[in-house]
């Protein structure tokens, strides 16, 4: 499988964040991930306990294309410190692997309710 390099991610804290993954082949064809299962979350720090994870929502079900889409509550995204780490992992047959890591950044909006 080709890999998506590193995606750094900045998004606002208190926003609602979504981020559509495409998968595609060495000829720039999508790939079928529909066998797989997928799973994504944030930490503080990639050695941050369980207790400090914070899981995304995944939507998978444009999978067969090649599209993954991972999504946080405006409540979560309120709730993370300023840095961290995340990553989107898949299993398929048993065997995880770690699709697309990267740093998480959350900045103050100017609106706030």
């Amino acid at each position: 499988m080709s890999l998506p390099a590193t995606r750094n991610i900045v998004a606002y804290a208190g926003d609602t964040y979504q981020h559509e993954f495409e998968f595609v082949d060495e000829d720039d064809a999508a790939m079928d991930l529909s066998a797989r299962t997928f799973a994504a979350q944030w930490r503080p720090r990639r050695s941050s306990p369980n207790s400090q994870a914070v899981s995304f929502t995944v939507d998978d079900s444009d999978a067969a294309t090649g599209i993954v889409t991972i999504t946080l509550s405006a409540a979560q995204m309120a709730a993370l410190d300023p840095t961290g780490v995340y990553d989107l992992q898949s299993t398929v047959a048993g065997v995880v692997e770690t699709l697309v890591p990267g740093p998480f950044t959350t900045t103050l909006d100017v609106t706030r309710s």
